[in-house]
């Protein structure tokens, strides 16, 4: 799109004042155009509404995990409880292999609930990951905006370094002129 653009503007331009060359003219239009895209990319992570939108996830996350670690405390409970009635029925019992089985059911849910702890482990990893990416994108676009903001004033040096080029070049043509006339008139 940018080069279309771009091929558009040059073979198309009217030049203002100072810009004569279509193809300056052009790359500015282009540059304008990805500074306000970028812009406009920034306010969609930085903006209020993005914001917004971000502070409610980082909520619901928080929720989460709280509902998680609930969640394992009571599985926790539950399984200390139901460890204690498959060894109390496994001691009663006579039949060893009624023992066994019970060991086996024990260790099953030693097992699980170790699987449990993992997990919310990883629940935590994750919503540090996610916390950290939100930083990371929103230091991004800080540094897209101060690049966007750099390149418009470096644009607008270069723009004023031109004109004031172009306005010298004009003077020493007058200049060099009227030498040329005065001389051609003695």
């Amino acid at each position: 799109m940018r080069q279309s653009l771009t091929d558009d503007i040059t073979n198309n331009s009217l030049s203002e004042n100072f810009e004569n060359n279509p193809a300056v003219n052009a790359k500015s239009v282009g540059n304008q155009i990805d500074r306000q895209l970028t812009r406009a990319i920034a306010v969609g992570v930085l903006g209020e509404e993005a914001q917004i939108r971000t502070q409610i996830k980082l909520e619901n996350l928080e929720e989460s995990l709280v509902r998680t670690t609930d969640s394992i405390q009571e599985i926790r409970e539950d399984s200390a409880n139901i460890l204690d009635d498959i060894t109390e029925t496994a001691i009663s019992s006579t039949n060893p292999l009624s023992q066994l089985l019970g060991q086996g059911q024990s260790r099953l849910i030693e097992l699980q609930l170790k699987n449990i702890e993992i997990e919310n482990q990883q629940s935590k990893i994750i919503a540090e990951n996610l916390g950290q990416t939100i930083r990371l994108n929103q230091n991004l676009q800080y540094s897209n905006l101060n690049l966007a903001n750099i390149s418009q004033e470096i644009e607008s040096s270069n723009r004023s370094r031109r004109i004031k080029a172009s306005a010298e070049a004009a003077r020493l043509l007058r200049t060099t002129s009227q030498v040329d006339l005065s001389g051609r008139g003695k």
